[in-house]
């Protein structure tokens, strides 16, 4: 195993774990083809906070590195996942403030513009035609309502009904409408946002085409949260894998899964199967050499109620999301 390239995305700077970049891709090796990051830092004039690559490819640049295709400050810090638009001209990203209140960004890039350390900044305009014909760059900000923050839960968005949804640290789960399309995008009003469980933050949430079932665990972010055990009990009160339903956004709750850390990285759901799979690093026995297990649990897409359970070996701490083989594709 060889390293193809490396490259810096700031000191300290990081997609994070769990996190992705987004590749946009022509199918072959295009040049043109570009990687987006996140770094996990404070856009500064002098610091990017989400920055894209291309010339990724041996065959591009003379064998050198990747270059620098476009770097963005955007006044916030980018801590998850970021989602490309299909055609890949926009980005959706949730961005924090320096005051921990999180916003939902769609921004329009322009190729060749900005680099790491010297960051060009996106005009900020308003949603709806402003947004639509805006001069590249440009982006729009929708703040989740309430103003909470977002430590962890990356946007999901339904290309088919140009909706996202992500989670915020309070246990809700926000619903934004016409994203990447013409029309202004914004925040759904009742029942959104959902109110999945106040005592938790939530993790990256999935959407079900099938059963239109957004699928979401909760998580124990620091010792101030309502999910840290009591004096009286050892277990997290947390760990739960939720679906809510995207129209009535009614919440169904399995048994708890977890026990210590909960629910942190995305499930995995495959809708022709109709089944949803959820990761957990402590199961709240003592069935591995004494100690908790991390276990994997499979659930119908339709009965949270009636699971399947893998033990993966002792656990402790949170375990990742998994994937599968392409024997099973």
């Amino acid at each position: 195993i060889k390293k193809d390239w490396s490259e810096t995305l700031g000191s300290n700077g990081t997609t994070g774990l769990g996190e992705f970049p987004a590749i946009y891709t022509s199918g072959g090796t295009d040049c043109n083809d570009f990687a987006v990051f996140n770094t996990s830092l404070l856009g500064t004039s002098g610091q990017a906070n989400i920055i894209a690559y291309k010339n990724l490819y041996n065959t591009c640049n003379s064998s050198g590195p990747p270059t620098v295709y476009w770097a963005y400050n955007t006044s916030g810090t980018v801590f998850n996942s970021v989602v490309l638009s299909e055609d890949g001209s926009q980005v959706a990203f949730v961005q924090s403030s320096s005051g921990g209140v999180a916003s939902l960004v769609l921004l329009k890039w322009k190729p060749s513009n900005g680099t790491l350390t010297a960051p060009a900044s996106p005009t900020v305009v308003a949603g709806g035609s402003a947004y639509n014909t805006c001069t590249l760059p440009c982006m729009t900000t929708l703040t989740f309502s309430g103003s909470p923050n977002d430590s962890y839960s990356a946007p999901f968005v339904d290309f088919a009904s140009s909706t996202a949804y992500v989670g915020d640290d309070t246990g809700n789960l926000h619903k934004f409408t016409n994203i990447f399309t013409a029309s202004a995008p914004a925040e759904a009003g009742s029942p959104w946002p959902v109110i999945v469980n106040s005592k938790a933050s939530l993790g990256s949430p999935v959407y079900d085409t099938v059963s239109t079932d957004v699928f979401v665990g909760d998580y124990l972010l620091s010792s101030s949260s309502g999910c840290e055990p009591s004096v009286r009990g050892r277990n997290s009160p947390c760990g739960y894998l939720y679906s809510v339903s995207s129209t009535s956004g009614a919440v169904t709750k399995s048994a708890q899964l977890d026990f210590n850390f909960g629910i942190m990285d995305g499930p995995i759901v495959d809708p022709s199967a109709a089944k949803v799979y959820a990761f957990v690093g402590d199961d709240g026995s003592t069935s591995c050499t004494s100690s908790p297990c991390a276990a994997i649990y499979q659930f119908p897409t339709g009965a949270l109620a009636v699971g399947a359970k893998a033990t993966v070996g002792p656990g402790y701490e949170f375990m990742m999301s998994g994937t599968f083989d392409n024997a099973y594709y």
